[in-house]
């Protein structure tokens, strides 16, 4: 059995603290407590909520504390001054278990589900029960937070908004050309914008004589992009798969997002190829940018008066080599001075999303050749030619040890 002091003494550290809550309950004569930690949006937990209500359920007079919010206690206490804050909220019913789940609880109730199903539909949009924080969010992981329907009605949505961002000026432009016409010295050739759609490159293709049957290849003879210097690190024969899947996840960016994936191009660590592109535009988290970083000096200066990487009383900072500084430290980093300004690797793990063969399905455009037309008869499966017969080797001799010479020899024979 356990008294209140023991216990308030076991979780003193929490309670002084101000960033646990503590939840202190009775089963018969003995005292218990535990801690838990709000989100920071101020909301519990699944998981800390089901045990909070377990906790209810042994002890409705249960109360959840928290020195930094809660009367009658103070991170200067005592163990026994801590104690009797403890039991005058208890004994007062202050701050207790049950308003405190549902002051921290975000579940709608049933009425609530109702009406936001109601509003949201009657804007065309789909509803969840699940409060929407951005990052924490997954459109393609079913969690049960909506209906099926409302799923549906909100991927459809996002392949509306797909197509129209498409519809947009588009990200890269390719002058995309018949290589066989090309050779004849008869070019025939368009331009081509990504990210585009299945339908319209079946079009192009048409339009420009490749038929899968006099005419099969193609290839770029110029690149444009509306992402600085992104049109020289694309190959000739580009796939048209992985250009609309680059394309697409540069579309999605905002104009910082992109100058940082153009300044991460530039210093070259992964735009070998579309692939390594592909991966790049992924994995930006993997790099930082300083923007207004263009010399050695600026960087030196970024260094010291910013981030005060080195004290220095400001009498010696008219004295100090800033680029000096900044340029060895560059070099240290493995940088590289961009015309958006200072990019270099912060060695966060680089993840492989796309490994060069397996374009995801939304963004495979290439037009499917046509079955090839059979020509001549219709050849039935042969049936199988008769096999020869065996003919059996008769030996002329009739003492084993001339039997096996006869049989060799023959077996040589048949080797010739």
């Amino acid at each position: 059995m356990a008294s209140l002091r023991d216990t308030v003494k076991d979780y003193q550290d929490e309670l002084r603290g101000g960033i646990a809550w503590v939840a202190f309950w009775r089963e018969g004569r003995s005292w218990n407590a535990e801690y838990f930690y709000i989100d920071p949006d101020d909301i519990l937990t699944a998981e800390d909520r089901n045990r909070l209500e377990e906790i209810r359920q042994a002890d409705p007079a249960a109360v959840v504390l928290n020195s930094y919010y809660c009367g009658q206690l103070a991170e200067d206490m005592t163990v026994d001054e801590l104690t009797a804050g403890v039991r005058h909220h208890y004994e007062q019913g202050f701050n207790g278990i049950e308003d405190f789940i549902e002051a921290h609880d975000n579940r709608l109730s049933p009425e609530e589900i109702e009406k936001g199903q109601a509003i949201a539909h009657a804007a065309g949009l789909p509803f969840s029960e699940k409060p929407y924080r951005g990052e924490d969010f997954n459109p393609y992981i079913y969690d049960g937070s909506m209906s099926i329907e409302d799923y549906e009605l909100m991927h459809r949505l996002i392949e509306q908004e797909r197509s129209e961002r498409m519809a947009e000026k588009p990200i890269i432009s390719g002058y995309l050309s018949n290589l066989g016409k090309y050779a004849e010295g008869r070019p025939a050739g368009e331009w081509v914008g990504f990210p585009t759609t299945a339908e319209r490159m079946k079009e192009a293709f048409a339009r420009i004589g490749l038929d899968f049957k006099t005419y099969e290849e193609w290839h770029f003879t110029e690149f444009q992009s509306s992402v600085p210097r992104l049109a020289e690190h694309l190959p000739e024969h580009a796939h048209l798969d992985e250009l609309n899947y680059l394309s697409a996840l540069l579309s999605a960016m905002d104009g910082g997002e992109r100058e940082k994936f153009a300044a991460a191009a530039q210093h070259g660590e992964y735009a070998g190829n579309l692939q390594d592109l592909i991966n790049l535009a992924q994995n930006l988290d993997c790099y930082e940018l300083v923007s207004d970083v263009l010399d050695e000096g600026d960087y030196g200066h970024y260094l010291i008066d910013e981030l005060e990487t080195i004290k220095l009383p400001e009498e010696a900072k008219p004295y100090f080599d800033y680029e000096g500084y900044g340029g060895d430290t560059i070099i240290n980093q493995g940088g590289e001075l961009t015309r958006f300004g200072y990019i270099y690797n912060n060695r966060s793990p680089f993840t492989e999303y796309y490994n060069g063969r397996d374009v995801p399905e939304e963004y495979r455009v290439t037009p499917t050749p046509p079955e090839p037309e059979r020509e001549g008869p219709d050849f039935e499966a042969a049936a199988p030619a008769a096999p020869r017969p065996v003919a059996p080797i008769l030996l002329a001799s009739d003492k084993p040890g001339d039997k096996m010479k006869e049989i060799t020899g023959r077996l040589e024979q048949g080797i010739t």
